[in-house]
Formats: structure tokens, sequence, C-alpha cells
């Protein structure tokens, strides 16, 4: 039986020390993907760092931005979604990770950490603007999310540092803004293709937006290109149109044994007409209510 070495730290210097001292120690969060990947024969893990007692990578605040610990899980994040003014679409991502178990489990940094392709969070949070912050013991580092994914599995971490915040600009809970996946299974799967749209809209035209994809790269990806044609729009059919198709165009799919790579570029057209619609309408809606 392999040596398993744990601490378990209840400050975050404590934590970061022994990240810097211990050479491939591993961060362990909910757990959710880590420990089940630790069951392989090929894991490197030997020496697990827990995160769990560090209250400061729990909290929620909004103080200049909406900052999120990295380690609130998805179901506390939920709860708090109308007294912290979440937006939409990371709530319809986080409330899609699976099974209320899961959530209850898994958390926000975990899931941007562990890089995966068809991460639910990552493209609601590239559409909201979203930052990284990012501790070791030389000091923080900010970085804007899109700069996050080296790859899959990959992250621009170095050795003995943590994602401990995200950070969302405070003026995305007035955008309208939309998550959507589609799998194979209703409850329990990973997306093979996503969209989420974020925009904010005056006098009935888009003045900014961001549209990121998941599942059709190698990592969550922003469509530069589609957000710009909503610029100046009022969301008309032909408009919406054009800007799934240069969705579909930044998409690079592959062949696999959950979909093919034709499959999820018409996905991509399909989900991403519903994400910019449905952002427009609660954009326009937002506006009202707080014109």
């Amino acid at each position: 039986m392999k040596r398993l070495d744990y601490y378990d730290p209840q400050s975050l210097n404590d934590c970061l020390e022994i990240l810097d001292a211990t050479p491939g120690a591993t961060p362990l969060a909910g757990g959710t993907d880590l420990i089940p990947r630790m069951g392989n024969e090929d894991s490197s893990a030997s020496t697990l760092v827990s995160l769990r007692r560090i209250g400061e990578l729990k909290e929620i605040s909004a103080n200049g931005a909406l900052a999120i610990g990295a380690t609130t899980t998805l179901a506390s994040l939920l709860r708090a979604a109308d007294e912290q003014s979440i937006p939409d679409a990371l709530c319809e991502a986080s409330s899609v990770v699976g099974s209320v178990q899961i959530r209850n489990a898994a958390t926000i940094g975990g899931n941007l950490c562990n890089a995966a392709p068809s991460a639910d969070t990552a493209p609601a949070l590239l559409a909201l603007d979203s930052s990284a912050v990012i501790t070791g013991r030389q000091g923080e580092r900010k970085l804007s999310l899109a700069e996050f994914f080296k790859g899959p599995g990959a992250t621009v971490l170095a050795p003995g540092e943590l994602l401990t915040q995200i950070e969302i600009p405070t003026d995305r809970s007035t955008w309208g803004s939309c998550y959507l996946r589609h799998t194979p299974r209703s409850r329990m799967d990973l997306a093979v293709a996503s969209v989420a749209v974020a925009m904010r809209v005056e006098g009935g035209r888009i003045t900014d937006a961001r549209i990121a994809l998941g599942a059709v790269t190698p990592t969550p990806i922003l469509t530069h290109e589609a957000a710009l044609r909503l610029i100046g729009q009022a969301c008309e059919l032909q408009v919406v149109d054009e800007v799934a198709a240069l969705a579909v165009a930044a998409s690079s799919p592959i062949d696999d044994v959950r979909a093919t790579a034709a499959y999820r570029r018409h996905l991509i057209e399909v989900l991403a007409k519903r994400a910019v619609l449905t952002a427009y309408a609660r954009a326009c809606a937002c506006k009202e209510a707080t014109s």
C-alpha cells in the first residue's frame, strides 16, 4: 500500500508554508475529482494538504467586486445567490454540477483548478469577466481567468501556489447572463458542449457582451468575434444567427466516445442562439427594474 501523508492547516499562511516545503504536495478541497483519481494506480498524489479549515477561503463578499473564496462549495454559492447578487449564468452553471451531494462538497476553485474542458463554472465565469487571485509564499497575483487555463488538466498555478479567490466585477449583477449546456443524460453527466453569454443593454441595444464556450476546445475560451457582432445590435434574429455561426467557427471540437465533432458544432450553434436570446431578455428586464 502506498504511503499517504496528510496535513490539516488552520490558516492560509500555514498552508502555504507546507506547500512550499513539501514538493509535490496536493491541495485538497472538496475532493470530488481528486479522490476518485487517487484510486488509479498511476496517481502521483502522496501528500495531501487539506483546505477545509481555512475560513477565509470560504467567504463571499461584495466590496468593490464580488469576491468568492476558492473553497466555497457550489451549494453554498447557490444558497447565497439572492443575498450576494450572484449572476444568473454562474448560478445555472453551479446548479448542474453533479448531484446535490456532489455540490455540497465540490468547490468553485476545485472546478476551475481541475481544468477540465467541460467544467461548467469556467465558461460562466469567463463570460462574466472574472479574475483569478493566486497566492503563494512570494505574495499574491491576480490575472484574468482567460489566462488561467493552459490546457486539459493544466493551469498557470506554480508549485506552492493556491487559487484563493475568484472576483467578478460588481456591475455584472446588472448584466443579463445565461449558461446552457448539453449532456447525453439530464443529470450527473459532463457537458459535451456549453455556452455562456453575458451582456449589457442600453435603450434596447447591446453595449457590451462576452461569449464563452466549453467542451469544444482544449480549454474553455472566449469568442471575441461572436461577442463583437452583438455590439450596437437589438438582437434581431439575423444577428443572432451570425453570432452563432461565429461561435461555431471559434470552436475546435473532437470526435470521442461522448459525441462527434460535427454534433458538437451543431450544439454550439443551437446553444449560442438560445443563450444570446435569454441573456438579452434578462438584460432588458434588469434595465427596466433598475431604471
